[in-house]
């Protein structure tokens, strides 16, 4: 018989989620909260990210990468107004 604790911790997880003992966050009643959290939590992402992982060598890419993101976004908020 197999010791379930003893099991590589990720079938651990899939086990609880299974059993529904981890139930995923709701989503907020508020949209307009849900926006605010989405936008923040991209923001420190990418502040860590540019704090620590631009090099000299990349910077150009990150750069076209962040304005990507931020076109991507212009077109969203033109598509709601």
């Amino acid at each position: 018989m197999v010791n379930f604790w003893r099991v590589q911790p990720v079938n651990f997880w899939v086990a609880v989620k299974f059993w529904g003992l981890s139930k995923p966050p709701r989503r907020p009643s508020d949209p307009l909260v849900a926006l605010d959290r989405a936008c923040e939590r991209y923001h420190g992402n990418v502040e860590a990210l540019v704090k620590e992982g631009v090099t000299d060598d990349n910077r150009s890419q990150v750069v076209v990468a962040i304005r990507k993101h931020a076109q991507v976004m212009e077109n969203l908020s033109e598509k709601v107004a």
